[in-house]
């Protein structure tokens, strides 16, 4: 799948046969996007499916649950845009917006705007159920899976927890190093948060009680967190152009994935990733279908030459692929 132009948002669909991504194809005199082209593609065979064609950048772009519907971020204007995914009509418009969400279950939409008022907008009829207005630069912004809960992340590491239907604050959690929060993910099952920050510190977090379950430390600016489809995972990327995948409950690192705007197929063992050469492609990220898919398509195992220069002493020598050949 390739894009011309730049890709800033990449979204799987619930039963991962499409993906749908978005960004910037032209620029004007001022360097502001004024034309942008979001495309669905079909992730089996790369097939362009629909192009729908947006004044300004596209930021962000979320699928509804059942795939009828996406929501779109834009810039230059600044909105919340949400469409019918097959004809590209237009179903609501929000003015000024510069963060949205979508619950999992489709059934509540989040945008916060410019002057820190955030809105809890029902869906599809975009009614207005709630309001809140978040103090200082906030950069994160996420429902929890069952819309019971928002999270927002501000410039001083400080997360805030609220109601939605009350618009009130549940919890407040305040970092013990005062970074930048860039996001905030809550896990599927929605127990847990995940949380990047300017620091390259990823840490993942009890929901009711706040305690820090996991900490991990990656390179540069880490920008990005999701939780994969099962909770077990963390997927962080960061400034030095890695998705590292990380254990949820243990912190430790469990694979670096080259590419950006990793985006988890809901119901598959696949992921959608944005490399530097503008293509976008959906690859396995748990090590054990890696392993798995790597195994059908070689003839033997490493050698022990070949298992010294490529794993080390990190693991013994041992047969990866039970049913191939293995130096004795």
């Amino acid at each position: 799948m390739a894009y011309q132009g730049e890709v800033n948002a990449v979204a799987v669909n619930r039963d991962g046969s499409a993906v749908i991504s978005g960004g910037c194809e032209i620029s004007g005199d001022s360097a502001a996007c004024t034309q942008a082209t979001v495309k669905i593609w079909e992730s089996q065979t790369g097939r362009e499916a629909n192009r729908i064609a947006i004044k300004g950048m596209v930021n962000k772009v979320i699928f509804s649950p059942d795939g009828k519907s996406m929501v779109l971020l834009t810039q230059y204007p600044s909105a919340a845009i949400v469409m019918e995914a097959l004809t590209g009509q237009e179903v609501m418009r929000v003015a000024d917006a510069i963060s949205i969400d979508l619950s999992q279950d489709g059934r509540l939409l989040a945008i916060r705007q410019s002057n820190g008022r955030i809105q809890i907008r029902q869906m599809p009829d975009g009614k207005e159920i709630a309001q809140m207005t978040q103090k200082g630069l906030t950069n994160a912004f996420t429902l929890s899976p069952d819309g019971k809960y928002l999270a927002t992340g501000n410039t001083s590491g400080v997360i805030t927890i609220w109601e939605t239907a009350t618009g009130q604050i549940f919890e407040q959690i305040r970092q013990d190093e005062q970074n930048f929060i860039y996001d905030l993910e809550f896990s599927p099952d929605g127990q847990r948060i995940a949380s990047a920050s300017a620091g390259g510190i990823v840490r993942v977090l009890e929901v009711q009680t706040a305690k820090e379950i996991a900490r991990m430390h990656g390179s540069g600016v880490v920008y990005s967190a999701a939780f994969s489809p099962d909770s077990g995972y963390v997927i962080s990327e960061s400034t030095d152009g890695l998705s590292r995948m990380w254990d949820a409950a243990t912190g430790e690192e469990v694979a670096d994935i080259p590419g950006y705007m990793l985006a988890f197929s809901p119901s598959t063992p696949y992921a959608a990733i944005f490399h530097v050469d503008r293509t976008v492609a959906a690859q396995l990220y748990r090590p054990e279908d890696m392993a798995q898919d790597a195994c059908q398509r070689l003839t033997r195992n490493l050698t022990r030459a070949e298992w010294q220069e490529y794993i080390g002493d990190a693991l013994p020598y041992q047969a990866v692929c039970p049913n191939l050949p293995v130096e004795s």
